[in-house]
Order: structure tokens, then C-alpha cells, then sequence
């Protein structure tokens, strides 16, 4: 087994996590709520100039601003060198024709509480102007795995096929959103802008080239919106920018929803990350690992900022718990936590968490 060296950094109420178990590297998220500058400040000064440089992989774990606004704002400001070996992006499959919808939903609601523009339509655009290569999506889902350069990479959620509950769960908000759809003219012009998010949830591997810089308004013949680069505030300001409550009431649903759609993976069989996953995705995540035979592991990353707590966790063992949290989450931070490892560490209290192993 290969020496794992891995980083969380300390970038407060987000998730910014680096791994590497030789020359390269892989990036987990790179995001705050306390804004973009902050979270790639956090890269830059967390990571060294040598770490960065040798990334050949981004993972983004779901499409919630406080997880990638740190690439969005290096990627428009030119704040790091370009990165020559990047050359993957990862993220979760869409399992479901409405979980698409979901996608394009939450796309449209953020531009139309902004004010500022689809930013999240183009996210694999700015990746790829950090590298100077072609960058690969690839889309993960339950059960597969890949190797990287932080070892293997099993995914263990979201899954193939979302059924029950969790599957009324999204439908729900998805019908929330079409509901709003007749009584708001701008929000169904920016939804019908993001018709090319089901080419990018349905492609293997799309190739995105630093050339490739189409903004979505220009794909459907219309003007350039003008808006100025952009540093998104964390996502739920966004119920703050909305006009009236039956929009803010959708983004909570949303909100919520993506939740259960992010990536879950295990690396190197050594540390399990759980990302932001909460309520039924949680229950079916560990149901899985335990299926597995998944259930020790030298490092746990808490879910949700370690806010959320499910029975089954306790059939998992740790060696440590880290949990990526700031100011505003930490007295929601679950003291079940402590009981399935030898010592839980938190970035709100000891800043950036190094481990090797």
C-alpha cells in the first residue's frame, strides 16, 4: 500500500480536500461560504506551488457554490499559474431524466437571484482554462471504480437508479420549480437557456478545451448579458436576492435535493468521504458500505460539515473523524461523532488538517 499524503484544508463553512499517494495529485471540491477569494486563497497558501502544479484531477462533489466558487474565482482572476496536468474532471452521474431537470433548475434560479449570469453553466469551462490541455468529464456513479492519483476511487453514491421516497424528494422540487415557471417570465427565459446541461449530464467523456468559452445566451442566438467576473456569495444568500418567498421556498427544495444527488467515495479503501449527504442518501450511502464490507477506514470526512448524524454511521470505525466546518455550522456540528473514532479534528479549531499514512 502507498504512503497517502492528504489535506483538508481549513476554508470554513465548505470543503476544499487534497490527496496524492505519489507524484500527482487529486483535488476534492475547492469552495466556501465565505466567498471564492477566501476558498482559493485557502488553495493557494494551503497546497504548495508543487502540489498544485502536479493536480491531474478534480473531483467536484455536487453543484452547491460553497463547494467549487475557489475554481470559479482563481479561474477568472488568473490568481494561479495554469495547472499543465490537469486533465479530469469528475462529478456525480445525473441518475434520472428529472434529476437533469433538477440540475437545470437550480442553474436557472441562481442566475435569475444574482443577477449575474448562468456561472454554473460554464464551471467546466473556467476548469479548463486552469490547465492547459483538453479536460475530461468524467461522471461517477455507485459502484464504479477508478483509479487516481490518490489510489482507487470507489464510489459508493449516488446510485444508478433513485427510487421511493428519495425519487419523490426530487420530483417534488423539480414540480416546485415548474409551478413558479408561468408567474416568472425571467426565470423561464434562464431556464430555457440551460438546455445544454443534458448533453453534459448524459456525455462520458466530453472534452473541454481552454478555447471553448460559449456562454449559454450565446448558444441560443441571443445578445451577451455584460456582467463582471464573478465571486458568487455562498448559496443560501441566495434566499436573501430572491424577489418573494414562493422562489425562495423552490431554492430550498432545490437546495435540498442536490444534497442527495453528490458524490460519496471511498479512496484507497484508507478514507471515506461522505460530502454533503443527509436524510434517505445517507441511509442508502452507508447501506452500501456495509454491503461492501466497507466500515474501517484510517480517516472519516463528516458529512454535511459534520451537521448531520445517521444510526448507521455507528457501524462505521475510524482511526479519526475530520470535519470541514466554519463559524456559522459549528454549534450544529453532531457529538455522535466521537464515537466511532479514536479522536475527531475540526478546521474551525486547528485550521488545515494534514494526515499521512
Amino acid at each position: 500500500m502507498r504512503l497517502m499524503t492528504r489535506r483538508l484544508l481549513a476554508v470554513g463553512d465548505g470543503l476544499s480536500m487534497y490527496a496524492s499517494c505519489g507524484w500527482a495529485g487529486l483535488h476534492v471540491d475547492c469552495g466556501s461560504q465565505s466567498g471564492g477569494a477566501f476558498a482559493a486563497s485557502r488553495w493557494v497558501n494551503g497546497c504548495s506551488a508543487e502540489e498544485r502544479w502536479r493536480t491531474d484531477a478534480f473531483l467536484i462533489t455536487h453543484y452547491h457554490t460553497d463547494h467549487y466558487n475557489g475554481w470559479v474565482y482563481a479561474s477568472d482572476a488568473g490568481s494561479v499559474p495554469p495547472l499543465p496536468y490537469l486533465s479530469t474532471l469528475y462529478h456525480p452521474r445525473l441518475p434520472t431524466p428529472g434529476a437533469v431537470d433538477l440540475l437545470r433548475a437550480t442553474f436557472a434560479l441562481f442566475a435569475l437571484g444574482s443577477g449575474t449570469g448562468s456561472m454554473e453553466i460554464d464551471l467546466w469551462h473556467r476548469v479548463a482554462r486552469l490547465s492547459r490541455r483538453p479536460v475530461v468529464r468524467v461522471p461517477l456513479e455507485q459502484g464504479r471504480r477508478v483509479q487516481t492519483s490518490a489510489g482507487e476511487l470507489h464510489v459508493i453514491w449516488p446510485p444508478h437508479h433513485i427510487q421511493g421516497a428519495l425519487s419523490e424528494t426530487i420530483e417534488g422540487a423539480v414540480r416546485k420549480f415548474h409551478d413558479a415557471l408561468d408567474r416568472h417570465t425571467r426565470l423561464r427565459e434562464l431556464y430555457e437557456a440551460t438546455e445544454s446541461v443534458e448533453a453534459y449530464a448524459d456525455g462520458d467523456k466530453a472534452p473541454v478545451r481552454n478555447r471553448d468559452r460559449i456562454d449559454p445566451w450565446e448558444r441560443e442566438g441571443r445578445p451577451r448579458r455584460q456582467h463582471e467576473p464573478l465571486d458568487p456569495d455562498h448559496y443560501e444568500s441566495l434566499d436573501d436576492m430572491l424577489p418573494d418567498e414562493e422562489l425562495r421556498e423552490v431554492n430550498r427544495a432545490l437546495r435540498d435535493a442536490a444534497n442527495s444527488l453528490g458524490l460519496a467515495f471511498v479512496l484507497d479503501r484508507r478514507v471515506l468521504c461522505l460530502g454533503d449527504l443527509e436524510g434517505r442518501a445517507l441511509t442508502g450511502a452507508l447501506s452500501y458500505l456495509v454491503g461492501e464490507g466497507l466500515i474501517d477506514f484510517d480517516v472519516i470526512v463528516a458529512p454535511h460539515h459534520g451537521t448531520k448524524w445517521n444510526r448507521e454511521m455507528f457501524k462505521l470505525r475510524g482511526n479519526r473523524v475530520e470535519v470541514s466546518v466554519g463559524d456559522r455550522l459549528w454549534p450544529k456540528v453532531k457529538p455522535e461523532l466521537g464515537r466511532i473514532a479514536r479522536s475527531v479534528h475540526f478546521t474551525h479549531m486547528q485550521g488545515d488538517l494534514v494526515w499521512h499514512g
